[in-house]
């Protein structure tokens, strides 16, 4: 299969990478020369089976301009999908859609239908702070929008915390619950790229479930977590 990943030197970008050693991967990011702000990639696009778009400023804490700089790279890498006929996307979305800190401590669990709502903890922080929920809720609304008007199949995988440490960033039991091993995103993906329709899944490695229920997961991808 040719796939083509955006931000493919990241984390999680490299942890992909070796998840996919059986396709033909074209790579796009930054530190190899290809800013997708600031140049036209759809060249790169040109026979593409599905694309793999991880490039974002991950920080919480963006600015408006930058978050805005987060939706202009969707819009850049859907674009340029559609001018060459690519089928598919998988987008890397984030736990962040939710006001996940607010519905913790609410004791409320996290399920496929808890409703898209930016992290207020974050987002109060004032205008100029706090965009990055904001942006990934802005940029599955692109997937949608690209996929009812030119058939763009979508998968937009809601990723816990992936880290270089490929740990929880504490020991509270929060932050174990919203940890996403190497290993758990390595299978998702392999199970992933295989996946033909439209749908957004939480990926987390709590299989225990308490927070995140990750049903979704087991049901569109046939997956459950390893790491727990």
């Amino acid at each position: 299969m040719k796939i083509l990943i955006t931000g493919s030197e990241g984390i999680v970008g490299r942890v992909i990478k070796e998840a996919l050693p059986d396709n033909e991967l074209t790579l796009i990011d930054k530190t190899l020369g290809i800013d997708i702000l600031k140049e036209d990639i759809s060249q790169h696009f040109k026979g593409i089976d599905l694309a793999i778009h991880l490039a974002a400023n991950h920080n919480p804490w963006i600015s408006v301009k930058e978050a805005e700089e987060n939706v202009l790279m969707m819009w850049n890498v859907l674009q340029a999908c559609r001018e060459n006929n690519v089928p598919r996307i998988i987008y890397s979305s984030s736990i962040h859609v939710y006001d996940f800190e607010t519905l913790y401590k609410k004791g409320e669990r996290i399920t496929q239908d808890t409703l898209v709502k930016p992290n207020v903890k974050i987002w109060n922080q004032g205008s100029e702070r706090g965009q990055y929920s904001i942006s990934k809720i802005l940029c599955e609304d692109l997937l949608h929008c690209f996929s009812e008007g030119f058939g763009i199949k979508y998968l937009a995988l809601r990723l816990g915390g992936v880290n270089t440490e490929d740990k929880p960033y504490t020991n509270y039991p929060f932050d174990f619950s919203m940890y996403l091993s190497h290993k758990d995103l390595t299978e998702i993906i392999k199970k992933a790229v295989h996946f033909k329709e439209n749908a957004s899944v939480n990926c987390v490695s709590d299989s225990s479930g308490k927070f995140i229920d990750l049903k979704g997961l087991e049901e569109t991808l046939g997956y459950v977590p390893i790491n727990n």
